[in-house]
């Protein structure tokens, strides 16, 4: 699913790409909240990749709380996690963990 615009927070703002969950797509159902950034330029672990797929910019990795539906249906509230870089946008979301159902 894609949104447009700034659900997650962020300063860098960007369009929702696709959320993940073990290679396999999600649905987000709302918003994302209590938004915190938890990892900036070099502290990222992942940045070389993000470099490389999506270029050059000030990244950031974000987490936050979300209704998503999951590919056999069911509906819960997960911990998401995203990449984001000013100018570029959100780059990638996956759902990092089920916090209830």
């Amino acid at each position: 699913m894609l949104r447009s615009g700034n659900p997650l927070g962020c300063p860098c703002g960007g369009i929702l790409r696709g959320v993940r969950r073990a290679h396999e797509e999600v649905e987000l159902l709302s918003d994302i909240t209590q938004v915190e950034v938890i990892a900036v330029g070099r502290q990222i672990r992942e940045l070389p990749r993000l470099r490389r797929e999506y270029g050059a910019g000030r990244s950031r990795k974000c987490k936050g709380v979300a209704r998503v539906r999951l590919p056999d249906g069911a509906i819960v509230t997960a911990e998401l996690h995203c990449y984001e870089a000013h100018g570029l946008g959100r780059q990638d979301t996956k759902v990092k963990r089920v916090l209830r159902g």
